[in-house]
């Protein structure tokens, strides 16, 4: 899909079931469709990404991922049990902890910062 939803021109195929069957040619392939998933959906790239991200901080997809998270985030809790949020929480102070703003645009995400207690 890209950044308009149009999934047309889409010529890779996506096969994975889990988070740990998802490839960095599949997250470079397909960047920016994280705005179209559900909540839940999101959750399931978190691991993937995360995995990805500790390897190569630039990675482009990263920050569409993070707007993403930023405007569920307040929904998305309502949705899980308290030892799940602070799972959430952990791995969104794991991002913070690898590079702060500088690679995951935390300053575009008001909703995560409060998520996490950075404000």
């Amino acid at each position: 899909m890209d950044d308009y939803g149009d999934d047309s021109l889409s010529k890779l195929q996506i096969n994975h079931v889990k988070p740990d069957d998802v490839t960095l040619e599949e997250l470079e392939y397909y960047r920016w469709p994280y705005p179209f998933l559900k909540p839940r959906d999101l959750l399931f790239y978190l691991y993937p990404l995360l995995v990805e991200f500790k390897k190569d901080m630039t990675l482009d997809c990263f920050d569409s991922f993070m707007y993403s998270m930023d405007w569920v985030i307040n929904d998305l809790q309502k949705e899980l049990s308290s030892d799940q949020v602070n799972i959430l929480k952990n791995a969104f102070l794991e991002i913070w902890d690898l590079g702060g703003d500088g690679f995951a645009d935390w300053s575009g995400c008001l909703n995560l910062q409060k998520f996490v207690g950075l404000l």
